[in-house]
C-alpha cells in the first residue's frame, strides 16, 4: 500500500508537521474527536486522520529503507 503514496511527490509530508510518536497521534485523534460536532463529523475526521497516519508511516518507512 505504501507504494501508491511514494509514487506521488518526493516527500508527501513536506511542510506538514505530523506527530512522530504514537502518544502524539493518540492526543491528536482524541482532540479531533472531542471537536467533532456530530457522529458524521467524527467519522470524517477519523477517516482523514487515518489517511494522514498511513502517509506518515509510509514516508518514514521509505526514509528508513533509503538510509540502509
Amino acid at each position: 500500500r505504501c507504494s501508491k503514496h511514494a509514487a506521488g511527490s518526493e516527500d508527501p509530508l513536506a511542510g506538514k508537521n505530523y506527530p512522530t510518536k504514537g502518544a502524539e497521534w493518540v492526543e491528536l485523534f482524541v482532540k479531533e474527536m472531542m471537536n467533532a460536532s456530530n457522529m458524521d463529523d467524527a467519522k470524517a475526521s477519523a477517516s482523514k486522520m487515518l489517511e494522514e497516519l498511513e502517509k506518515s508511516i509510509c514516508a518514514r518507512a521509505k526514509e528508513l529503507q533509503n538510509s540502509m
